[in-house]
């Protein structure tokens, strides 16, 4: 037993060396990576000390045409004071430098410890061209928005913040970067609305359609707006987030006003005028008969329209009439001509016939 005792603590003892041994080659090993890491890098790297002279550059550091690059110089002034400073204060501090074609970011670190400062760039160009790109985007998207007068939104469930783009800003007349909430764009909805819309979305919320028409009031102005809304959940049904537009539609709202307006003008002028007046299609179907013709002929509105025109003469002159009438669809306009119309009990009555064509947009 006290060989067997003997034998395990020197296994013991020849463990650790090994331990040692090979924990020290990791260490080494580690070391030597980590000296080969400045020059190896993909990316410039540079040392200078407080006066700005270059104690080390690695290969990378031949990119950079904006600057000296070989140990022993100078950098430029520009750079010289930035390293003194960040010796000075201990903090880094990040520039961005625009060469011959490529843009870099500088970070220079300072080592207070050793007294100098190294140098990190990064080429950021392609990074540079796509924010570029992206800017670009972003315009032409604002612009094609407000030629359009239609804004988007974004929504984030999580954080209840509504994300406007600038046209949707414009349309509510509430400045950017305001923080947006539903209750922010609820209180924008004209008082008379606001019911409305909060049904329509809380039903939206439940995977109805969202697809209304509304007002909102802006300053002293009420606006019209059309908001369309698509909304994303997830497999147990629970909003996720949504996406939705807002057109401004105030224009055609009043014109659709207008013409109601003009409409209603126009049918109560046709319907109550003491002149008999009818109207009818290129098939000679008549599509509006209104209340003095009805007198005049005994027959109700509702009798006549739909069929042709030739009910309203008497069957001797009634080809004659027709082929008068087919004459006028040429362009020709009657000032006065005399034409029979037969009343429903069977009088004859004469009346002084003006006759118009409409023509459609393509004649």
């Amino acid at each position: 037993m006290a060989v067997s005792r003997k034998k395990r603590g020197q296994s013991k003892e020849i463990d650790e060396q090994n331990l040692g041994t090979s924990e020290l080659a990791r260490i080494s090993q580690q070391l030597e990576d980590l000296a080969k890491f400045p020059q190896e890098n993909p990316s410039p790297v540079m040392r200078v000390d407080s006066d700005g002279s270059i104690l080390f550059v690695n290969a990378a550091c031949s990119k950079l045409d904006f600057v000296t690059c070989q140990p022993g110089q100078l950098l430029p002034e520009r750079y010289r004071k930035m390293a003194a400073r960040v010796l000075d204060t201990g903090s880094n501090q990040v520039i961005e430098v625009e060469g011959k074609g490529r843009i870099y970011i500088l970070n220079f670190v300072p080592i207070t410890s050793a007294g100098y400062v190294n140098i990190y760039g990064s080429d950021i160009t392609e990074r540079k061209q796509a924010e570029k790109v992206l800017q670009e985007t972003q315009k032409d998207l604002n612009h094609a928005q407000a030629v359009a007068q239609t804004g988007s939104w974004r929504m984030d469930v999580q954080h209840n913040q509504l994300l406007w783009s600038k046209e949707n800003h414009r349309i509510f007349g509430i400045p950017e970067r305001t923080p947006m909430t539903y209750e922010t764009f609820l209180s924008c909805v004209h008082s008379d609305d606001r019911e409305y819309v909060d049904k329509k979305w809380q039903a939206a919320l439940q995977g109805e359609e969202y697809d209304i028409e509304h007002r909102i009031v802006v300053g002293d102005e009420i606006k019209w707006v059309r908001e369309r809304a698509e909304l994303e959940f997830d497999k147990q049904g629970m909003l996720k987030g949504g996406f939705g537009t807002t057109q401004d539609i105030t224009e055609r709202k009043k014109m659709e006003e207008d013409l109601r307006q003009t409409r209603d003008y126009l049918d109560n002028l046709f319907n109550y005028a003491n002149a008999p007046i009818t109207v009818w299609n290129r098939g000679f179907k008549v599509t509006r008969f209104n209340h003095a013709f009805e007198r005049l002929t005994g027959r109700p509105a509702d009798e006549v329209l739909g069929g042709t025109l030739d009910i309203l003469f008497p069957d001797d002159s009634r080809d004659e009439s027709m082929k008068r009438i087919r004459e006028a669809t040429s362009g020709e306009r009657w000032e006065v001509v005399e034409i029979p119309i037969k009343h429903k009990d069977g009088t004859v009555h004469i009346l002084l016939w003006n006759s118009a064509t409409l023509f459609d947009t393509d004649g």
